[in-house]
């Protein structure tokens, strides 16, 4: 739910399951050989984190909690928790004690052939691990995080910095017990469970604080993306931009779309290396949504040090990903 200290390529956790699809043919060979060029210790472990993929493979038996789809990443996923996770989130208690998981899994979508107007489940998966163990994770405020591919195995990148890049995403619901996902139906009780915690406060403005920047500050070739008359941007500032990863880039876009909707500005995420970018902002062109719905451009960037890479967009040391979809006002 946002970049690395030290970015690899390898650490780009879709790696080879979403890159056909999010970055083209082309981007997917172009990744295909800068991971090639680097053997990654990590890659391929039945174990992340010390969280065994096997022991929680029948998590489908397990209770049912969610399901979410995201528009602009064309995923939808659906979350289980185990007996102890359930109990938590019946009871809107955000205390969540040991030996609670949670998994989630994702699926890309396509459209149902057979009927247009419905999308289903298709091709690539993940899968996400969070357990509750408030010793042994305590780096990580008590959960253990672990992401696995469609094998059960490890995505490349070194697993420390990983879920450090997991636990800056889930601070900002560190008033929900650090778990974005809720029982449906459940919202208004865990709501008024949290008023109840006055300790647990949201963490928005230390997860993510926001400044005004101006356009000049930017690469030009980044710059560019931007509409013409574009002078100033709201900068996602703070301990988030020492974690971040690639899924960070796609989790962190609603987010950026609220701060983009409610200052009027574009909305940027960038690591302080200024290698990992996603931003977004509404656009003007003349191609419509749907009425009453917005429409937003957004852009992510990924700088492969692999190759020296230096400034944005450089072709051959970078993957960029640009596109448009539509949004109803409130998000």
């Amino acid at each position: 739910m946002i970049f690395f200290t030290n970015p690899k390529i390898g650490q780009i956790l879709f790696t080879l399951l979403f890159t056909q699809i999010s970055f083209g043919q082309d981007a997917a060979e172009k990744l295909r050989k800068l991971h090639s060029a680097e053997k990654d210790q990590y890659f391929g472990l039945t174990k992340m984190n010390d969280i065994e993929f096997k022991k929680y493979q029948n998590f489908q038996s397990w209770n049912f909690i969610t399901t979410r789809y995201r528009q602009d990443s064309h995923e939808l996923r659906f979350t289980y928790a185990n007996d102890m996770a359930m109990k938590a989130l019946k009871e809107g208690s955000v205390d969540y004690p040991d030996g609670s998981v949670y998994v989630k899994m994702g699926y890309l979508t396509e459209e149902d052939q057979a009927f247009p107007s419905s999308l289903v489940p298709s091709g690539a998966k993940r899968y996400q691990i969070m357990v509750r163990d408030k010793k042994k994770y305590k780096d990580t405020d008590g959960w253990g995080y672990a992401l696995f591919n469609v094998n059960g195995v490890t995505f490349p990148g070194q697993p420390q910095e990983a879920a450090q890049a997991c636990a800056a995403c889930h601070r900002v619901v560190g008033h929900r017990g650090y778990v974005f996902s809720q029982l449906i139906g459940s919202e208004k009780k865990l709501k008024l469970q949290v008023q109840k915690n006055v300790d647990l406060e949201p963490e928005w403005s230390e997860s993510l604080r926001f400044i005004n920047l101006n356009i000049s500050q930017l690469d030009e070739d980044l710059a560019k993306h931007f509409l013409p008359k574009t002078k100033e941007l709201r900068s996602v500032q703070g301990d988030i931009q020492k974690n971040v990863f690639e899924g960070t880039l796609d989790e962190i876009r609603p987010f950026l779309e609220k701060e983009s909707l409610s200052s009027g500005l574009p909305a940027i995420l960038y690591n302080r290396e200024k290698k990992m970018i996603s931003y977004v902002f509404k656009d003007t062109d003349n191609k419509p949504c749907p009425e009453g719905q917005n429409k937003w451009k957004y852009g992510v960037t990924i700088a492969s040090p692999l190759v020296g890479a230096k400034t944005y967009f450089q072709s051959a040391e970078q993957i960029l990903r640009v596109g448009h979809y539509c949004r109803p006002p409130k998000i």
